[in-house]
């Protein structure tokens, strides 16, 4: 099955996420292919932020989103992404949301219901989420959580 993994990572955390799940995927015998979202103008206000690089969604079986927690909400460049990319009718899709916080109520489930509105907007269907908290001493297990929920769904 060839996936796509598409991201935001301003610090590296959610790319670190989206790396170890793409490797956990291809020893499971997939294709998936992990590409990053390049903005500009982040740190000034949204309209001033433009989008360098835009990953295509057409060509994949499933496809996995991911971005950071930014002020409680789904970080603006991956709003941005989602109302901007093409449509993604009828395909299946997986989201999850990196946050320095060490529980997900503090931003995380927010932003995850976010982004899954804004996919399923735009066509998809999600099927599965998920927090990982980066503050404490659980980031392993919420990644490792993540990885294998994610693989078994896409089994499925």
């Amino acid at each position: 099955m060839k996936i796509g993994i598409i991201v935001y990572s301003k610090t590296g955390h959610t790319y670190e996420a989206a790396e170890k799940l793409a490797a956990k995927l291809k020893v499971a015998g997939h294709e998936a292919v992990l590409e990053q979202i390049l903005a500009e103008g982040v740190e000034g206000k949204s309209s001033d932020m433009k989008l360098q690089y835009k990953p295509e969604t057409a060509g994949y079986d499933f496809l996995v989103f991911g971005a950071p927690v930014w002020a409680f909400s789904l970080c603006p460049v991956m709003k941005r992404y989602l109302a901007e990319c093409s449509s993604l009718q009828g395909i299946k899709a997986l989201a999850f949301v990196t946050m320095g916080f060490p529980m997900p109520f503090l931003g995380g489930n927010r932003a995850v219901r976010q982004m899954s509105a804004l996919i399923e907007s735009r066509g998809a269907r999600v099927i599965d989420h998920s927090v990982i908290c980066w503050g404490g001493e659980r980031r392993s297990l919420r990644m490792e959580a993540m990885m294998s929920s994610f693989s078994r769904t896409i089994q499925a």
